[in-house]
């Protein structure tokens, strides 16, 4: 089960260490308190592999790896979608 659902981060990137950046970024504009987010980065860095940060991400947040596009776009691109900031 999905700690923060209402968070979702799709992402095209290969690269797990910006998933977990982008996760972290996300957690913040939701309002989570930084302890949570630090237990969140603990365990997505020590997970030890791409497999295991994925699948650490994927029981905070709503993730979802999506497929290249066929319109060029880099398969690198990085689509996050979130709730919107709130005013500080």
């Amino acid at each position: 089960m999905t700690r923060y659902p209402a968070v979702r981060v799709r992402t095209r990137t290969p690269n797990p260490l910006l998933l977990v950046a982008v996760v972290r970024q996300e957690l913040r504009r939701a309002g989570v308190e930084s302890g949570a987010i630090e237990e969140f980065s603990e365990a997505a860095l020590s997970a030890g592999d791409e497999v295991g940060i994925r699948r650490i991400c994927g029981e905070w947040v709503d993730t979802r790896r999506l497929e290249k596009e066929a319109a060029g776009e880099s398969p690198a691109a990085l689509d996050v979608t979130a709730r919107p900031s709130r005013p500080r």
